[in-house]
């Protein structure tokens, strides 16, 4: 009988751990300016993880052991994401380009699309997910699924804490903000006014989170007319 081929080292499926090793290839890089490396080890961090959860559910692994890696593929996604929206050479000044938050946007649905499954909407990189789909959203003037992203978020982290948990509140302010830039100003103003009804249950009335909550308040109604997006005047691009 032939003898079976050993798999090569490109065929063997990673372990969790060799993935993490790889993903960690990453933010080093990352750290030290080098974004080629940073693409590129983040890229196979994903892939290869990829390959494993694939490989774990064909074994019926432990439900654990899938969880893990959902959560763990989520953040890689999330990373690649967020790396394309912020090398933008265009993002510190005016935030990303349509090209950027077109090639964002499918790895942040996917990171978010890992961790609803496990409910792991306290995963540490859930929240900020939402924060940048929400920012490739406004740049690519698809103001209603912001707001349905939005929306769908504020109520996972109700269900999981309680209706006035300060946690929503960053969400809110997009949510607003999105509100607003589709010329709703009176649902802009009411969520608004929302995070400062819940500044004052977590923090008290005169707590540096109310006053700053109170401030951003009054700072939209003094400049929302400036800030409804031009599309509504002239079409989506």
């Amino acid at each position: 009988m032939p003898r079976k081929k050993r798999k090569s080292v490109v065929d063997r499926v990673r372990s969790l751990e060799e993935c993490r090793d790889t993903y960690e290839k990453a933010m080093l890089c990352g750290e030290e300016d080098d974004w080629s490396g940073f693409e590129s080890n983040m890229t196979i961090a994903l892939v290869e993880t990829t390959r494993l959860l694939d490989n774990q559910k064909k074994a019926a692994a432990d439900k654990a052991d899938i969880a893990e890696s959902r959560e763990f593929l989520g953040d890689c996604c999330y990373e690649l994401g967020s790396f394309y929206l912020e090398q933008d050479e265009t993002y510190q000044a005016e935030g990303p380009s349509q090209a950027s938050a077109r090639k964002a946007a499918p790895h942040l649905r996917l990171a978010l699309k890992f961790g609803e499954d496990e409910d792991k909407v306290t995963a540490a990189y859930y929240k900020p997910a939402v924060i940048a789909l929400s920012e490739s959203y406004t740049t690519l003037h698809q103001h209603d699924l912001d707001i349905e992203l939005c929306r769908g978020t504020i109520a996972k982290m109700v269900a999981r804490y309680n209706a006035d948990t300060p946690l929503q509140n960053d969400i809110l302010v997009a949510l607003a903000q999105a509100f607003n830039r589709l010329n709703r100003l009176s649902e802009a103003e009411e969520t608004y006014r929302r995070i400062v009804t819940i500044c004052k249950e977590n923090f008290g009335a005169d707590s540096e989170q109310t006053r700053e909550s109170e401030e951003d308040l009054q700072e939209y109604l003094e400049s929302k007319v400036a800030k409804i997006c031009d599309c509504q005047n002239q079409g989506n691009p």
